[in-house]
């Protein structure tokens, strides 16, 4: 949420919950609410404030290239799809570093556009790849 498309200002985000002890009574049941206030423009995005992505040049012509900075540790997924969702490229990667750079190479691909998904266990970014 970058604050580009609002300017309605300060955002309240609501909950409640009820934690009942099933005893058939109220005695002991609790009712917890909470409440967080956001500042759209304030407010630097999930993807921005985790990861900083990289990836270039957008058009390409032959190769793409991706860096990614801040990017947890662990296995991560490279999917490369046209916009059908047919997948036409993959990559599998185990980063022991939290900087991570790989190039793709599109030149046999076909002009159009295509979807780069980079995915592990805590992050999942989408970038929208024009072949020219």
């Amino acid at each position: 949420m970058d604050g580009s498309g609002t300017d309605k200002g300060v955002v309240t985000f609501y909950a409640a919950a009820n934690a009942a002890d099933g005893n058939g009574t109220s005695t002991g049941d609790k009712i917890y609410t909470t409440s967080l206030s956001v500042n759209p423009k304030q407010t630097v995005g999930f993807e921005q404030l985790l990861v900083q992505t990289s990836v270039f040049p957008n058009p390409v012509s032959d190769v793409l290239n991706v860096h990614l900075e801040n990017i947890s540790l662990g296995n991560m997924g490279i999917v490369l799809t046209d916009m059908n969702g047919k997948m036409v490229q993959a990559q599998d990667h185990f980063l022991y570093d939290n900087s991570f750079e790989t190039q793709l190479d599109m030149s046999s691909l076909p002009t159009g556009t295509y979807l780069l998904v980079i995915a592990n266990e805590f992050h999942h970014l989408t970038r929208k790849i024009v072949k020219k």
